[in-house]
């Protein structure tokens, strides 16, 4: 099956769809659970401090190496 016809087939399965009442009525239920879902499920996002470099290397000691490795 070409490409074309193949979006012909999947779009005449579309339309037969939205134009029945029960998968109407079964993506309107889908849609109300996903809000109500939306609602009564708690963020899953943290605060995140923001946190300077000094304040994450503070009380560790860094020993001066002039000229790189030894």
């Amino acid at each position: 099956m070409d490409l074309l016809k193949r979006l012909e087939a999947v779009n005449s399965a579309r339309k037969a769809a939205m134009n029945d009442p029960k998968f109407k009525a079964s993506a309107s239920e889908h849609e109300r659970k996903i809000i109500e879902g939306n609602k009564t499920t708690p963020s899953c996002k943290r605060s995140r401090k923001v946190r300077k470099i000094s304040d994450v290397l503070s009380g560790v000691q860094v020993e001066d190496r002039k000229g790189g490795q030894d």
